[in-house]
């Protein structure tokens, strides 16, 4: 009896799984490569991201000798503070919250205030540039390779002059939100100018009148205690301002992230994402 051929078992066929949109991992490698994509806005991140806080520190920490010295010199002393602070923020090397209690400690709410404002428009507007002239397509290309980046990118700044006015100006309202990194990411990511301008002001006077008041209060501490009631007047005060600026930022974050997940299902469905 003869041996019948034995048909070989079909071979099993891997069916590849469906591609997957890749998402970085945000490893030590995966920064470094990114930085290093970046080209000269990458060191410009880098200090977006590290130096404010070390500047504020340093900065308060000799508070009580700088609001002296700039108050003495009056008109001088103002424009020093207006222009080193343009100068130093547009650099990344100090916080807007510094800023504003040196305004509020030494010059007072109806000086301090309106100093503080022009001075963080004015940084915003130099870092604005800069950040963009160093970048150029470098994070746009970057966000192309993402397309859920990219459609928050859109929903941020593709949608007209009002809604990146608005957008840009809840992203500015929350005291957490960073002064430095948002300049760098309007300006990388080629936001418009004015919305980014106005949304600023707009957006930072809130925080900004909050804190200048305190400062101003406790810069002025046997003054307040007559006018005011003494500590626990002013005590008051400063937190009641502190929550009515809370719940705006968190009706401003809600807000934003709302009208970004809106955008993302409708550009989802519209494009096949």
């Amino acid at each position: 009896m003869k041996d019948e051929p034995v048909t070989p078992a079909p071979a099993t066929v891997d069916v590849a799984a469906p591609p997957r949109e890749h998402h970085p991992v945000l490893s030590w490698a995966w920064i470094k490569q990114t930085v290093k994509r970046l080209g000269p806005a990458g060191p410009l991140a880098v200090m977006a991201s590290i130096f404010p806080p070390l500047g504020g520190f340093v900065l308060l920490g000799f508070i009580k000798q700088v609001a002296p010295w700039l108050k003495s010199h009056d008109t001088l002393g103002l424009a020093i503070y207006i222009g080193g602070f343009v100068i130093f923020a547009a650099l990344s090397l100090l916080p807007t919250y510094a800023s504003s209690i040196v305004g509020g400690w030494t010059f007072g709410v109806a000086v301090g205030f309106p100093a503080a404002m022009l001075s963080f428009c004015l940084a915003g507007t130099l870092a604005y540039w800069i950040n963009r002239k160093a970048a150029g397509t470098r994070v746009v290309d970057i966000i192309h390779e993402h397309p859920k980046w990219e459609l928050v990118c859109k929903a941020l700044i593709g949608s007209g002059f009002w809604r990146a006015l608005l957008i840009i100006t809840l992203v500015r309202i929350p005291p957490t939100s960073p002064f430095a990194l948002a300049n760098f990411i309007f300006g990388t990511i080629r936001a418009p100018f004015w919305p980014y301008l106005i949304g600023t002001a707009i957006g930072m006077a809130p925080r900004t009148f909050v804190v200048v008041w305190a400062a101003a209060q406790i810069g002025n501490t046997e003054l307040n205690f007559k006018e005011f009631g003494g500590f626990w007047a002013t005590a008051i005060g400063i937190v009641l301002m502190i929550v009515v600026v809370a719940i705006i930022s968190a009706i401003a974050n809600r807000t934003v992230r709302r009208m970004t997940e809106e955008d993302q299902v409708m550009h989802g469905e519209g494009e096949g994402v």
